[in-house]
């Protein structure tokens, strides 16, 4: 007999686990869990939806409990490596189901955590016949032009792709789950054939539900009384990105698993919690490498193009650079290098930024060089704003002879030798351009090699201050490139 299903189609057990002290970290929360698509028919497999709250950065482990053997099967290999607990992350199992009762339980563990689990969420699913006279099937993808849109484009859905069983014509109903708020919206639209139009009205991660029925559904009389009745044959999942700025994406031969495996070889390094540089672990490196845990909020500006985009004021910039130090009303010399070398105001600023100190470091505030290699030269005081050369047997030293080595005889002198090096090398390099921080970092043009950096943070920590920047400008238009590896 036809049933009435909710929204979701877990029923779902949440037991949390209660901290050991009250200087415990907080626990983590699993705020929504979805399965691709409904029905579950014999031979399907399924893919899982996860989200958490209370943590930045999770981790997952998947157990089945199947009635018809009473036994538990692990579904992952251990945990999954670390990903941001606020974006959809997408596990997808190899198993094959059977007719039966199921239950799911994920286990979730935050970063940081020692214990086996910090939190766990169980879950029924259940497997069923295949009824062509009473359900539809829903094998096929939802159909969108694209999966990234800009904030005011209109998200257009076309049905779902390879629809089955009940006879067409099929009409589809809109749900939509606000992953950055951890809020659903039901009955966007009401049933109708065609395609479906939905606006969204702020950015974040959406995951959206589209329902499918026949129009010879039995359950139509449901929907004539009361058009928000959760009445459905089908549903399938499907998540999309909602953005302010214009986003491409790039496609790489590589596997995440692939790619991580290659930096892991190269040793890469990271902080600890007393801040000491240690050599990172394999998970510690997909989650920086994921582009998926950074798509949303500061982090996603590590994707930002980094080359130069007209609009902004040499005004816009002095604003940026006053009190900083040698710095301060230097706008119209970082405006003519980054016009002149093809390379974003907003990069320029964050770099010398952190390379200076904020304009007030030894190598900023200019260096008397009297020698270059051992041998005397003409003493002359010099600047270097992007610590171009200066290397960590003597930093110092090294930094100033490079830059008597280049002329860089003034602060402005130091920005325009300076952009141009960054210019030449990465953003604009002639055989493999590196115009966001990502792939200054990691490469994945040409994986393992030419990497700006060691630190496998490195790129991440540098977008609150590119942002705040971007955010300063009155006219700035932002571009970013998005790597997509095989998953």
């Amino acid at each position: 007999m036809k049933k009435i299903l909710s929204v979701i189609i877990l029923t779902v057990s949440l037991i949390i686990l209660c901290p050991k002290s009250a200087s415990a970290l907080e626990k983590p929360v699993v705020s929504f869990v979805g399965v691709s698509h409904s029905p579950l028919i014999e031979g399907d497999k399924e893919k899982f939806y996860i989200t958490s709250k209370n943590a930045q950065e999770v981790q997952y482990k998947i157990f089945l409990y199947e009635e018809n053997t009473k036994l538990w099967t692990e579904l992952t290999s251990g945990y999954t490596g670390f990903v941001n607990a606020q974006m959809p992350y997408e596990i997808s199992p190899k198993k094959i189901f059977k007719l039966g009762k199921y239950k799911v339980s994920i286990w979730a563990r935050a970063k940081g955590s020692n214990a086996d689990y910090d939190s766990f969420y169980v879950a029924n699913l259940n497997c069923v016949n295949r009824d062509d006279n009473n359900r539809v099937y829903l094998d096929g993808d939802i159909q969108t032009s694209k999966d990234e849109y800009m904030l005011g484009d209109k998200v257009e859905i076309n049905g779902i792709e390879n629809i089955s069983g009940m006879q067409a014509p099929y009409k589809y109903k809109l749900n939509v789950y606000n992953a950055t708020k951890n809020q659903w919206t039901t009955h966007l639209t009401d049933y109708s054939e065609g395609k479906i139009l939905w606006q969204p009205t702020e950015v974040g991660i959406y995951v959206i539900d589209v329902w499918a029925m026949s129009a010879n559904s039995t359950l139509w009389s449901k929907v004539v009384k009361d058009t928000h009745a959760a009445a459905y044959e089908g549903w399938k999942l499907k998540v999309i990105n909602i953005t302010k700025s214009n986003t491409s994406l790039t496609n790489y031969n590589y596997s995440l698993d692939n790619i991580t495996d290659i930096q892991y070889g190269l040793k890469a390094s990271v902080t600890d919690t007393s801040g000491k540089w240690i050599l990172a672990n394999r998970n510690e490196i997909k989650y920086y490498m994921d582009p998926r845990n950074f798509l949303n909020g500061e982090g996603k500006y590590q994707f930002l193009k980094l080359n130069y985009t007209k609009g902004i004021s040499v005004n816009d910039i002095n604003s940026v650079l006053q009190g900083k130090g040698v710095l301060s009303g230097k706008g119209q010399a970082f405006s003519d290098s980054c016009a002149t070398y093809n390379v974003s105001p907003a990069y320029l600023i964050s770099h010398a930024f952190l390379e200076t100190g904020y304009g007030k470091s030894s190598l900023a505030s200019g260096v008397i060089v009297t020698q270059v290699k051992g041998k005397p030269v003409s003493p002359k005081v010099t600047y270097n704003m992007f610590g171009i050369g200066a290397y960590d047997a003597d930093p110092t030293r090294l930094g100033s002879e490079y830059a008597y080595t280049n002329g860089w005889f003034s602060v402005g002198q130091a920005v325009d030798g300076g952009a141009n090096w960054i210019s030449k090398y990465y953003i604009n390099n002639s055989s493999n351009s590196q115009n966001t921080l990502y792939k200054m970092r990691w490469n994945p043009g040409i994986a393992g090699t030419h990497q700006y950096a060691t630190d496998i943070g490195w790129a991440n920590k540098q977008t609150k201050s590119i942002k705040t920047i971007t955010d300063s400008f009155s006219n700035s238009n932002l571009y970013f490139d998005v790597p997509k590896y095989i998953y």
